[in-house]
């Protein structure tokens, strides 16, 4: 996400889509799924940003509580969670672990009673990337994977990255004879939504090699449902897997809808695939601009607040928001974007499909064309820029063509 999200701009759960933290909407969607109390783990360096956030701007705290946990060093999910699970922060239930880069409309009750009923290990939310594989960067390939599922339980029962496996796909002989029907699907993206059960953590503090819930664990729990008994004897999984844990019964979600005893689904990797509502994860430039254009056309929030100050002679288009207390001169337009709080738009300026954030200075005759421009950026007169994205702090010289 480079230049979002320098040392001097913003974390990456803080960016803006239209007009609220990426951190909002997942908020939003743990209120609506009625939980009650909430862990954001988050490296030291940015926990006092997510704080100032959390207390100064963010208007739930009566519904959900929220605990900011900082960590000392960059680590993978997995990492986290097992930092979590060392300091006793997480209870003894089945738990919702979300990416701060996801945003989507899928109401959670189509998430938590398909986990409810099933009463696997792991659930996980995959979404289809509308765009085919042709029209990909390189970069973005990299998070494609091949996802088998058995259609009759909707069992996730083969993860592989495509980076890893480019030409052929290997297949264990024991997968084939236990799922025999499997439906492959290139198309589908990991949302890095997922419900665990509490004994996956107590895993995590035996295997201390697993980083990643991704690109490790999740591979791994998907493993487990075909593995031998000896290789799960090999990898110390054979009394993991149980519905008890060294740390007490695994209570689900609901804790009344079950009977402890039946543990069938101990092992089980449930796979929900949205195909109903919107489902995106803001992880490059790319998709954090789509979601920001798609963001903004759905949102509620007043087009143009009364605090703004937007010539009668400026065209601000219904798919465009504008922030609070920006200021906006004579003959400009505004389509498909977004302009934050406390910006100043001089005159004759067009701005396209692009992202403004709080505190910019765009000089007079500017023309901005599918761009991003970071906290207290300036761009000064007739300046030309198409696919651009300036930094925090940046001033763009006048008359620059880019």
């Amino acid at each position: 996400m480079y230049p979002l999200t320098e040392e001097n701009s913003l974390p990456k759960a803080l960016l803006p889509i239209a007009n609220k933290p990426l951190l909002y909407y997942q908020l939003q969607w743990l209120v609506k799924a009625g939980i009650q109390d909430v862990i954001v783990t988050c490296h030291k360096d940015i926990a006092q940003k997510i704080n100032v956030y959390l207390n100064t701007v963010y208007d739930v705290f009566n519904e959900i509580k929220v605990e900011v946990v900082a960590i000392n060093d960059y680590v993978g999910t997995a990492d986290a969670l097992r930092y979590l699970k060392e300091k006793d922060k997480l209870k003894q239930m089945d738990l919702i672990v979300i990416s701060c880069d996801l945003v989507t409309d899928i109401p959670p009750h189509h998430i938590l009673d398909v986990h409810r009923v099933v009463n696997p290990a792991m659930t996980a939310l995959y979404y289809e990337d509308p765009k085919a594989d042709s029209e990909k960067s390189n970069k973005e390939m990299d998070t494609a994977d091949y996802i088998g599922i058995e259609p009759n339980r909707s069992q996730l029962v083969y993860v592989a990255s495509k980076t890893d496996f480019s030409t052929e796909l290997p297949f264990r002989m024991s997968l084939l004879q236990k799922f025999p029907v499997i439906n492959f699907y290139t198309q589908l993206r990991d949302a890095h939504l997922y419900i665990f059960k509490q004994w996956i953590f107590d895993m995590l503090l035996q295997k201390k090699n697993i980083s990643s819930v991704r690109g490790e664990l999740v591979p791994l729990l998907v493993k487990c449902q075909s593995a031998s008994q000896d290789w799960l004897e090999k990898e110390g999984l054979d009394k993991c897997n149980s519905s008890t844990s060294s740390s007490g019964a695994s209570t689900p979600l609901t804790p009344n809808n079950f009977n402890h005893d039946d543990n069938k689904n101990t092992t089980m990797c449930t796979a929900i695939i949205c195909n109903a509502g919107y489902c995106g994860r803001a992880n490059t430039l790319p998709t954090y601009s789509e979601i920001n254009r798609y963001m903004t056309r759905q949102s509620s929030e007043q087009r143009i607040p009364d605090s703004a100050d937007v010539s009668p002679k400026t065209q601000v288009g219904p798919d465009s928001l504008v922030g609070d207390s920006s200021k906006i001169g004579e003959r400009c337009s505004i389509k498909k974007s977004v302009i934050g709080s406390h910006c100043t738009i001089g005159r004759n300026v067009k701005i396209i499909g692009s992202v403004i954030m709080d505190y910019i200075v765009i000089e007079d005759n500017v023309k901005l064309e599918n761009c991003i421009v970071c906290n207290n950026g300036k761009v000064l007169e007739k300046c030309h820029l198409i696919n651009c994205e300036v930094a925090a702090n940046f001033v763009v010289p006048k008359n620059s063509k880019l």
